[in-house]
C-alpha cells in the first residue's frame, strides 16, 4: 500500500522439507501473495533464476517483491536464463513445431518438469513462471508465444492450485494441510516424480486430442 521498493525473502517453501509439520510446509501462501495487489512474488527454480529476482527487486522501486527460496538442494537447469526470468515465465525446453503439451512449473518442481518432459508420449514444451505478475505485463503476442494456441496445459506446484487455471487446463498440486513426513513418500504420494508427471501428461494429451482449445491467455469472456 505505501509502494515501497521491499524485499521479503520466504524460507520453507514447501512440503519437500520433510518432517517439520504444516506449521513450515505452506500450501496457501502463494496464491495469497499472488492475490496481493502491487506486488511481485518469485519463486525462483535454480541459481540464474534467483539472480533475475534480485535483479528484478533492485528495480521495483516502488512494488514489494517476495521471494520464495527452496531448502533443498536444487540442480541447475540448462536452458533457464537471467533474462527469461525477468519476462515473469519464458521457455526453458522446446521442441520442433508445435507441442503436444505444456509443463509448466516454478521453484523446485521446475526440474521435475524437465525430467518429465522426456517421458511424455508426444512432443512437451517445459515453461518456467517464476512470477506471474512480470508475465502478465508483457504483450499478449509474448505471452502467446510462450503457451501456444491450442495446446494442453498442465502445472506443476507444491502447493495450492488455486489459481492456476488462468494458464492451465489441469494441475498437479497439493489441496490439503497436515502432511509431515521424508519427502520421498511426501513426493510419491502427491505425484511430484517425473513419472507421475509424464503419466498425468499423457492422459492430459489424450483427453484433449482432437478437440478445439481455446488459449487461457484469450478467452471470449
Amino acid at each position: 500500500m505505501s509502494q515501497v521498493g521491499v524485499l521479503y525473502i520466504f524460507t520453507h517453501d514447501s512440503v519437500f522439507l520433510g518432517e517439520d509439520g504444516p506449521t513450515h510446509q505452506p500450501v496457501e501462501k502463494y496464491a495469497a501473495v499472488r492475490a496481493t495487489p502491487n506486488t511481485h512474488f518469485f519463486r525462483p527454480g535454480d541459481f540464474r533464476e534467483t539472480v533475475a529476482c534480485y535483479v528484478s527487486a533492485l528495480r521495483s522501486r516502488k512494488t514489494p517483491t517476495v521471494m520464495a527460496l527452496s531448502r533443498q538442494n536444487l540442480p541447475n537447469i540448462a536452458g533457464t536464463s537471467v533474462d527469461g526470468a525477468l519476462k515473469g515465465g519464458y521457455v526453458v525446453k522446446d521442441v520442433e513445431g508445435t507441442p503436444d503439451l505444456i509443463i509448466v512449473a516454478t521453484g523446485s518442481e521446475l526440474h521435475l518438469a524437465v525430467g518429465a518432459a522426456e517421458k511424455v508420449n508426444g512432443k512437451c514444451r517445459v515453461v518456467s513462471l517464476p512470477c506471474w505478475e512480470l508475465f502478465d505485463a508483457n504483450p499478449l503476442d509474448y505471452r502467446k508465444s510462450v503457451f501456444a494456441d491450442g495446446v494442453p496445459v498442465l502445472s506443476v506446484e507444491a502447493g495450492t492450485t488455486f489459481g492456476w487455471d488462468r494458464y492451465a487446463h489441469a494441475s498437479i498440486g497439493i489441496p490439503t494441510f497436515g502432511h509431515s513426513a521424508n519427502p520421498a513418500d511426501i513426493m510419491k504420494e502427491f505425484g511430484f516424480s517425473a513419472e507421475s508427471i509424464a503419466e498425468k501428461g499423457d492422459k492430459v494429451i489424450a483427453f484433449y486430442k482432437g478437440k478445439t482449445l481455446l488459449s487461457k491467455l484469450e478467452q471470449p469472456f
